[in-house]
């Protein structure tokens, strides 16, 4: 593997500004043998000439102004390597990624795709408008495919990117390898530096206009067309969370013999689309064993979800509140972990197996929780009291949908208390905390909510009325113990 030929794609379209930064991150890089493919994408600009400083480590290739996917396209066709990188002209690659992500597959032979973390920088004096998702801070997985080394063999398989796509190609070409089963392996280390400096592609788009979220509803189609998900080849998802055994490089690790019954409970609130989409992010979870357990649903949503497909899934009807209808499942449930997701929010695809995975290493903490985002539409309006709460959740954390439980943490806990407008879990979380029981705040973005106008509401001033009490009896119980 150590003399695998990787072929590093660079598709520019008047990129003169941070092209020669991206070309020198390239030639830091440790792993040889490279080649680094320039594919020009009609430029007006000097591009050309930052190419031509670099005769002896580049290729370049001209063509008429086509979009992203067709120059990526293109650059595979000229491509020599049995392996594949990519890297856009205004990013930057840390030194060692290529040499940890090629060693990633001499240690798993089967592994035809490796990705890494991506960590986002805003140039200074240079942003303006709305940015997609800006608000991330801190290295996270997405689907950018500077973050990526695959086989080149990926592209026999599942075909090249959709030219047709004018953003987005790399979500739609991701999703399409998880269709297909590929053997994905993420590795928890920088992989990829995106540079937002006001002229990146998305820079005042929206998920509409840019057509994410129609990429989506294509791959749900197609998986629904394709039968029952356990039928059509999950994808086989490895998540290293042990940075130490990055450090050594040994890969000793491996995923657990047997992964632990996970019991997660939806809560129906939310229209019928919310709630579809919620369920549909729990199906593409690439965890098992899991039973679901749904809250409040009405018999025809589940028939037109087909959730008989899912293998273990029981339907609780009565609830008075959140809390009560909580409690009712997980009287029922029997998984030695428990998860939580309401309907006004969809996963991220390896929450369940990240979190498993952490609780599984480190058996002192009791509990983990991950990160939200919230996404609001830039052309819709938003009443003030959404705004308000969404701000006060934003400081408190939403904890309920990004919370993995330990069975014998929750037993000792006890149920959620009802009456708590909205605080009910963070009344939980004070109670574990108040009997020792640590836990750990994962940095992933677990939790997507797009946000509707008609948003549920619980009211802000129910909200903070409901954080003090919480509050009071906390300290009420550390008085009483001390």
């Amino acid at each position: 593997m150590n003399d695998a030929l990787v072929s590093v794609i660079m598709p520019v379209y008047n990129g003169e500004k941070l092209m020669a930064e991206a070309i020198e991150s390239v030639l830091r890089q440790s792993y040889r043998p490279i080649e680094i493919i320039i594919i020009d994408d009609g430029s007006t600009d000097a591009s050309a000439k930052i190419a031509a400083r670099y005769p002896d480590q580049t290729r370049y290739f001209y063509q008429a102004n086509a979009g992203p996917a067709a120059a990526r396209n293109l650059g595979i066709r000229k491509a020599k390597g049995e392996f594949i990188a990519f890297i856009d002209a205004d990013d930057l690659w840390p030194n060692d990624k290529l040499g940890a992500q090629m060693r990633c597959f001499e240690a798993f032979p089967s592994v035809e795709l490796v990705q890494g973390l991506i960590n986002r920088i805003k140039l200074p004096n240079q942003v303006k408008g709305r940015l997609i998702g800006a608000e991330i801070d801190f290295p996270f997985i997405y689907t950018n495919l500077g973050s990526m080394v695959m086989r080149r063999r990926v592209f026999k398989k599942i075909g090249y990117f959709e030219e047709n796509l004018p953003f987005h190609e790399d979500t739609d070409f991701w999703l399409r390898a998880r269709e297909a089963g590929l053997l994905i392996l993420v590795q928890r280390k920088l992989a990829l530096v995106y540079r937002i400096h006001g002229r990146n592609m998305t820079t005042g788009e929206d998920l509409e206009t840019t057509g994410l979220l129609n990429i989506v509803r294509r791959s749900i189609v197609r998986r629904r067309a394709a039968g029952p998900v356990k039928d059509i080849g999950k994808l086989s998802y490895i998540t290293d969370l042990l940075e130490k055994d990055q450090q050594r490089h040994g890969w000793e690790k491996q995923e657990p013999v047997s992964w632990p019954l996970v019991s997660i409970i939806l809560y129906a609130n939310g229209n019928h689309q919310q709630f579809s989409q919620a369920f549909e992010s729990i199906r593409s979870q690439d965890y098992h064993p899991a039973e679901l357990i749904i809250v409040g649903a009405k018999l025809g949503q589940m028939e037109e979800l087909n959730a008989d497909t899912y293998d273990h899934v029981s339907l609780i009807n009565d609830r008075a509140d959140l809390a009560s209808g909580l409690n009712a499942a997980l009287n029922i449930s029997k998984g030695a972990m428990l998860a939580f997701l309401d309907a006004e929010g969809v996963w991220a695809f390896d929450k369940l197996k990240t979190q498993v995975a952490y609780l599984l290493e480190h058996s002192s903490d009791g509990y983990v929780v991950g990160r939200t985002r919230n996404i609001l539409m830039p052309n819709l309006s938003y009443p003030a009291d959404l705004i308000d709460e969404f701000s006060l959740r934003k400081s408190m954390g939403d904890l309920l949908s990004t919370l993995l439980i330990r069975r014998t943490v929750a037993e000792k806990v006890g149920e959620f208390r009802s009456g708590l407008a909205g605080m009910e879990e963070t009344d939980w979380l004070l109670r574990a905390k108040d009997q020792g029981f640590s836990q750990k705040m994962l940095p992933n973005v677990c939790l997507f909510r797009f946000v509707q106008p008609d948003f549920h509401v619980v009211g802000i001033d129910k909200m903070k009325a409901a954080l003090l009490e919480t509050v009071r009896s906390s300290i009420h119980r550390k008085h009483n113990s001390s």
